[in-house]
């Protein structure tokens, strides 16, 4: 099997999408934190930025492929650069994980990137203290 690396500009794949992801999650995060306390746990639990006590952890959190492709694409088609096209991004994001989470509940998926999903760890279950 060959690997080819791909490059934009001098910056290979790989790093456009972990530059996107670092521009794009300081948005998400301010978005997540107007939402109900209740719902950001739940918002934070599935983007991977806390654990099921609410403890930060740094696990991967998505390729973030749709906020990159938003973010060259406001680029490239109308000239749009640096933080002007970051609340796009961040709002393609944000439906593309209501959809995510949506999915798991009409699917009955229990787990997705490898722990519990949300819809499945917040059920209602008064007996269990992790809750």
């Amino acid at each position: 099997m060959t690997i080819v690396e791909v490059t934009a500009a001098g910056r290979s794949a790989h790093e456009m999408l972990d530059a996107a992801r670092h521009t794009v999650e300081p948005t998400l995060r301010a978005a997540v934190g107007t939402l109900p306390a209740s719902m950001a746990r739940m918002a934070g639990y599935h983007f991977g930025w806390w654990d099921e006590y609410g403890t930060a952890v740094r696990a991967g959190g998505g390729k973030a492929l749709r906020p990159a492709l938003v973010l060259a694409a406001a680029k490239t088609v109308v000239g749009c650069t640096g933080p002007d096209a970051v609340p796009a991004a961040a709002a393609v994001e944000l439906v593309h994980n209501f959809s995510l989470v949506h999915d798991d509940v009409i699917d009955g998926d229990e787990t997705r990137r490898h722990r519990e999903t949300v819809w499945k760890f917040f059920r209602c279950q008064p007996s269990d203290p992790r809750r």
